[in-house]
């Protein structure tokens, strides 16, 4: 049986045909290679046989199986080896094979004894970002043949080795071809080809030129050919699988991202710099006292009532003055906030704009105390007492201090922030390099992959969480209130819903780079727009409209709601359910725009 079987294979971009109508046989236990220069097609023929690029005419079994659409028989049986070495990020040599071998249900025992057989013992402990050339080459090839396949591709595996590395990696090839495998090469070497394969296609635009030994192909050239000595493959046994593919790829991720000081540092540090910054800003809640200069006698506020008079100490700080154009000199220059004069019956108030919130004060409380004493006075007159009184009672626990206010809004911007860089970085990382590609050649569902990058995100958001409590409660005497349980779920909800907006990132941009920022983008402003940082109230009417389109603001009121407002469980519902939707409908727009490829 035919181990490979192609007819009349096309791939169209535009004006380029990059595979013509190419047909190709390989027989079971041939060691063949693809020679030809780069752009020639060996790579697109290479991904389309395996099962990676849906040919636009052809016809290719391998194994005796179809390979498109994606043939979940098919995968356990071929190892791949891509062009670009796709490993997870951040991972030890050793970690990464073990990896590896449990998406095909192979131990670790296994695993270590290919790390042996490429001899990268002495690597183990080293990331993959730290190999050589020839170590990551070798590491690659020894992750493709991990759970022993029957067919083995090896797409340019020496390119931009050096001449030891390349002779190197030569014994192994060879070592797996006499182990009992097919093996397809992809090479732009002639003396490669010579060395180890028993059949060549020489290829060139997208066509098979000719099929033939190397002696034959040597032959023709007028040179003589060579007789190579092979290298036996030492025997293997099996183990049991000790590792699901759904937990080890999450654990890949995790040690990816612990290993990741930036990503660490915006999921964890950076917000918990603006909670300590914050809880320290607002630790002492009393509104600091106006600046009141009285000029000459001010009866008015002498005849205030005796709860009036205490107010007035409260809001005021008091100092006098003979000369009214000095005090307003002081008011002008920023020394003092007002300066008040008695014209009659009537108080003037010379007051300052620069700080609104105190202008703002000072105008409302010289009222309500002028009418206050006027109260007072008509109602001595007459002999009876003011109908009429005030009594101001807070809805919230009075316990509560301002850090309660304020840590749902920052710790809503951390989980957006996180979980939308989180997904627009891996999305776009593991397709520029290959990884993405790599897993669709492993027997494990694209829902394997997508379920361990999900749990990942929720693990970081809850850690989070647990952090940003447990820091405001011991650092700033931060309680909680109502059904504050209810704020676990919607972090989740909320997590999945900015998941998809990185996701969405991801899809859009060409770079890791370019994903991150539209990241950024995205959820920056919405920080802003949504009251995380501060409230919204005092804002225009129609910015507070655009604020409720945003999800980040259903996050945030849904978490004020239920930890600080001491609302009910269900109070929580109606956010969780906005959540939702906005997660379920970015999704669906990242689905429709992602592309495998990144050109």
């Amino acid at each position: 049986m035919a181990a490979i079987l192609a007819e009349g294979l096309t791939k169209v971009y535009g004006d380029l045909r990059a595979v013509d109508g190419v047909s190709l046989e390989v027989p079971e236990g041939e060691f063949v290679g693809v020679l030809g220069p780069n752009g020639a097609g060996k790579t697109t023929l290479l991904e389309m046989i395996e099962g990676l690029r849906r040919p636009d005419g052809g016809t290719v079994e391998v194994l005796g199986e179809p390979v498109w659409p994606r043939n979940p028989r098919l995968l356990p049986r071929i190892g791949v080896q891509l062009q670009a070495s796709a490993f997870f990020e951040r991972l030890t040599a050793r970690e990464q094979i073990h990896t590896f071998a449990a998406l095909y249900g192979v131990g670790p025992a296994r695993a270590d004894e290919w790390l042996e057989r490429v001899g990268l013992v002495e690597k183990a402990a080293t990331r993959v970002e730290d190999l050589s050339g020839g170590q990551a080459q070798r590491l690659s090839i020894a992750c493709a043949l991990v759970h022993d396949p029957e067919l083995v591709f090896l797409d340019e595996p020496t390119a931009a080795l050096d001449p030891q590395a390349r002779r190197n990696l030569w014994d192994l090839l060879r070592g797996i071809h006499e182990a009992g495998r097919t093996v397809v090469l992809t090479t732009h070497y002639m003396d490669e080809a010579e060395v180890l394969c028993q059949r060549v296609a020489v290829m060139d635009a997208g066509q098979i030129l000719r099929v033939g030994t190397p002696a034959d192909l040597i032959r023709d050239l007028g040179a003589p050919a060579r007789n190579l000595e092979v290298v036996p493959a030492p025997d293997r046994t099996g183990v049991p699988r000790m590792r699901t593919p759904f937990a080890a790829i999450a654990v890949a991720i995790v040690r990816g991202f612990v290993r990741d000081k930036a990503s660490l540092f915006f999921a964890l540090v950076f917000p918990l710099m603006f909670l300590v910054l914050f809880g320290g800003l607002f630790a002492d809640r009393t509104q600091s006292q106006v600046d009141l200069i009285t000029v000459g006698d001010v009866p008015v506020l002498d005849e205030l009532p005796p709860g009036a008079a205490e107010a007035f100490e409260e809001t005021f700080d008091v100092t006098e003055s003979a000369d009214l154009d000095e005090a307003i000199a002081q008011v002008r220059s920023g020394d003092a906030d007002v300066a008040v004069e008695m014209q009659g019956d009537t108080l003037v108030a010379h007051y300052t704009l620069t700080d609104q919130v105190k202008a703002g004060i000072t105008q409302g409380a010289l009222r309500a105390f002028v009418d206050g004493t006027n109260v007072q006075v008509l109602a001595q007159e007459a002999g009876t007492p003011p109908p009429y009184d005030l009594q101001v009672q807070q809805v919230e626990d009075e316990s509560l201090s301002t850090i309660q206010f304020v840590t749902p809004g920052l710790l809503g911007w951390a989980v957006a922030m996180s979980a939308a860089f989180g997904a627009a970085a891996t999305l776009q990382g593991w397709r520029q390099s290959k990884l993405l590609r790599r897993l669709q050649l492993a027997p494990v569902s694209n829902r394997v992959v997508v379920g361990a990058r999900l749990v990942v995100t929720l693990g970081i958001a809850l850690t989070q969480m647990a952090v940003f409590v447990g820091l405001g409660a011991a650092a700033f005497d931060l309680r909680l209130t109502g059904a504050w349980w209810m704020a676990v779920p919607l972090v989740l909800v909320g997590t999945l819903c900015f998941m998809a907006l990185g996701l969405l990132a991801g899809a859009l941009a060409r770079t890791t780079e370019g994903a991150v920022n539209a990241a950024n983008f995205m959820v920056l402003p919405m920080a802003f727009l949504s009251g995380s940082f501060f409230p919204l109230d005092a804002a225009p009417t129609w910015l507070q409209r655009i604020s409720d389109l945003l999800p980040l603001k259903h996050l945030n009121e849904g978490m004020l709601d239920v930890m600080v407002r001491g609302e009910a469980w269900s109070a929580a519902l109606l956010p969780m359910a906005v959540l939702a939707g906005f997660a379920v409908a970015i999704t669906l727009l990242a689905a429709k725009l992602f592309r495998w490829e990144t050109v």
